[in-house]
């Protein structure tokens, strides 16, 4: 009996050896843990970045299928009121180039929670937040709020189709005076037609008008239209250092952000800045030449 006694000891484990192995695995996950987070958001960089492609895919249809232009920022009529009655994503899924979950109808206040995540204009860094509703609609002024996360949904008025979108496109669309919306044709990709000034007409852009299409930007990380402030423009990946983009040449990439950004100094910083070199959102410029061919 003494020596089956002494064998059972023997088998257990110490509180002095348990406290070890604890301390050993408490050690392994502290190590894997970051490993983990930083493939986690490797991930989702990648899976952004191939959302980009996709739409970098369908405007080139939408363009080889339209005579070169570009899809409109938006649709909007003078006597809209301002509201839109299509944007480039529900034109893009109206026309069938890309594919959405359908979305229930639903008040236009923050309660309205009823996003499908599972979409191509779901980046996995955004959150499930809707930008743009009574609640919450305030203008993102620095970067990293956690607004430019948001997403912004569109409510196509000619099908009742839905899009929610965590993507912005390069775009300003002014609307209140003819020279306004001049200079908004001048100076971004996207523009809203036939636009919201009486007696006068929206222009859209060719695709092929734009010289160092690699340099431009035409989509990005971000809410809805950027209205030429920087802070629109989300550096939500990279644990928030860094933004996708989307290029007029069709290819996409990760830049630094908001290092990487071209803008001002003003409060909040606006994007009409013309750099020599890298990415770009401007499309004109006096010197050294013109994006514009």
């Amino acid at each position: 009996m003494l020596a089956k006694s002494n064998l059972s000891r023997r088998k257990a484990f110490t509180l002095v050896e348990l406290l070890v192995v604890i301390g050993i695995i408490a050690m392994l996950i502290s190590i894997l843990l970051p490993a983990l987070g930083a493939a986690r958001r490797q991930a989702n960089t990648v899976k952004c970045l191939s959302n980009l492609r996709q739409f970098g895919q369908a405007i080139m249809m939408y363009a080889n299928d339209n005579k070169g232009f570009l899809v409109p920022g938006g649709v909007i009529n003078p006597t809209d009121a301002g509201v839109f009655r299509d944007n480039w994503a529900t034109i893009l899924v109206n026309w069938n180039y890309l594919k959405v979950p359908a979305i229930a109808a639903g008040a236009n206040t923050l309660d309205d929670q009823s996003s499908s995540l599972q979409s191509v204009f779901h980046c996995p860094e955004g959150i499930d937040l809707r930008w743009g509703v009574t609640g919450n609609s305030s203008q993102p002024n620095t970067f990293n709020t956690g607004i430019d996360r948001e997403y912004f949904r569109m409510y196509s008025t000619q099908t009742g189709l839905r899009v929610d979108s965590w993507y912005g496109i390069n775009g300003w669309p002014v609307s209140d005076t003819p020279t306004n919306a001049d200079n908004s044709f001048k100076r971004w990709p996207f523009t809203s037609v036939p636009g919201g000034v009486a007696g006068y007409t929206q222009k859209l852009h060719k695709l092929a008008e734009f010289r160092e299409s690699e340099r431009l930007v035409l989509l990005f990380d971000g809410l809805n239209w950027h209205n030429n402030i920087a802070t629109y423009v989300s550096p939500r990946h990279n644990n928030g250092k860094a933004t996708n983009v989307l290029l007029a040449d069709g290819h996409c990439s990760t830049i630094q952000s908001p290092g990487e950004i071209p803008m001002d100094t003003a409060s909040p910083p606006t994007l009409k800045v013309y750099p020599s070199n890298g990415i770009r959102f401007v499309l004109n410029q006096t010197s050294p030449g013109v994006i514009l061919k």
